[in-house]
């Protein structure tokens, strides 16, 4: 009789992961197949992070084992894994009608809600800045367009080429995308098909003189919060659920490798579309809609220098109106006072560094242009509800 520790070895399944380690979608999607490895499976697993690859890994070449979880991204890997003889799961399905069972996010649901976002602010007018060549770029342009439509608005689009080739993004594009952001109507609301793509839309914006969020409003696609936090502003983006691809790109695996056939041939229509996306919005969104150039700029103003303790004057000189002017087109345009719109902001920075820093109050009220704590602790209370000690302890990130 076996032992125990043989028989385990004997039911261990080997599988290959061929996912790019590169970005956070590949690393989110390798956390959803962990998970599921540690839930039900028992799989010897065969990995090498890197980028995504044109090719099979040199290492997968001669390699002998159960299964495979890849993403294939042209009909000439399509056709090598086919010669494999084992079967395959393919994440995201760049490419159709391969014969290679996929699960994918749900892209006509990340275009409808990053719409609604940017209707909600409302926005009359809108762009789709996507990738050329890429089968889940043009889905999600369509869809957005179709949900934009839906409104009764219509939708400008400018596609870059596909960045897994060299020289992807060169002077010439950075160029023409510069000039589409200054062509397009303000203000105006922008999907970006990912956040790669939303930092290049933010960086146009800044390269015309595109006010952001208040004239180019921006929201990418999958939550890089590296990409999202080092974009100026920083970008909004939409949560695709990449892990739950994996999970469920695992299951349908073990599935597979469980039958006696040794693949799954079924039609497109059938692929996996799993996960709710859901927004985490920044600055880049963070905004109504404002026609007023004079007004957009005054708030932005506003927004880089309320926690340096400026003044209503301040604001009225650098935007060279008077100082009653300003106020009373300031309410007309925004429904709230210049004074106002000085406090919501750096209160708002208030409650960033009491979340996801460990700063005494006295220095946040020096940091945020509160001349005394104690007068911090007034109006924050007066604005939030309850105290800044208490706001903390609620919400506090560094615990």
């Amino acid at each position: 009789m076996p032992s125990r520790k043989n028989t385990a070895a004997s039911a261990q399944r080997r599988v290959a992961l061929v996912v790019e380690s590169s970005l956070t979608v590949g690393r989110q999607m390798l956390r959803g197949i962990a998970e599921y490895i540690r839930q039900t499976g028992y799989w010897s697993v065969y990995y090498e992070p890197g980028h995504i690859q044109n090719t099979l890994p040199a290492w997968l070449e001669n390699w002998h084992g159960d299964g495979i979880i890849a993403r294939v991204r042209n009909r000439r890997l399509a056709r090598r894994f086919a010669k494999m003889k084992l079967p395959v799961v393919d994440i995201l399905g760049d490419v159709p009608d391969t014969g290679i069972p996929s699960v994918q996010v749900n892209n006509l649901a990340i275009a409808e809600l990053a719409a609604t976002h940017l209707l909600e602010h409302g926005f009359q007018c809108f762009g789709f800045c996507g990738i050329r060549g890429h089968g889940w770029s043009r889905q999600r342009q369509d869809a957005f367009k179709a949900s934009i439509a839906r409104s009764g608005y219509a939708c400008h689009v400018r596609c870059l080429p596909s960045f897994y080739g060299k020289a992807w993004y060169s002077e010439v594009e950075r160029e023409r995308l510069a000039q589409w952001i200054a062509g397009l109507p303000k203000p105006v609301g922008i999907m970006a098909v990912n956040d790669w793509i939303g930092q290049k839309v933010l960086a146009a914006c800044r390269h015309v003189g595109a006010l952001v969020p208040e004239e180019v409003a921006v929201i990418g696609v999958d939550n890089d919060e590296a990409i999202c936090e080092i974009s100026d502003p920083m970008l909004s983006s939409i949560v695709p659920r990449h892990d739950r691809v994996g999970f469920y790109a695992a299951e349908l695996l073990d599935r597979l490798m469980q039958s006696k056939k040794p693949s799954l041939k079924k039609q497109p229509s059938n692929d996996l579309v799993v996960g709710v996306p859901s927004i985490v919005p920044r600055r880049s969104t963070d905004i109504q809609t404002i026609t007023d150039r004079d007004m957009a700029e005054a708030v932005r103003f506003i927004r880089e220098n309320a926690c340096g303790d400026i003044r209503v004057e301040e604001v009225a000189a650098h935007v060279a109106l008077s100082y009653s002017t300003l106020k009373r087109r300031f309410r007309k345009v925004l429904d709230r006072s210049v004074h106002d719109e000085i406090m919501r902001v750096r209160m708002e920075r208030v409650r960033e560094l009491l979340a996801e820093t460990k700063m005494p109050l006295g220095q946040i009220a020096r940091a945020t242009g509160f001349r005394h704590q104690e007068y911090l602790g007034v109006a924050f209370k007066a604005q939030i509800g309850i105290t800044p000690g208490q706001y903390r302890k609620e919400n506090s990130r560094q615990q």
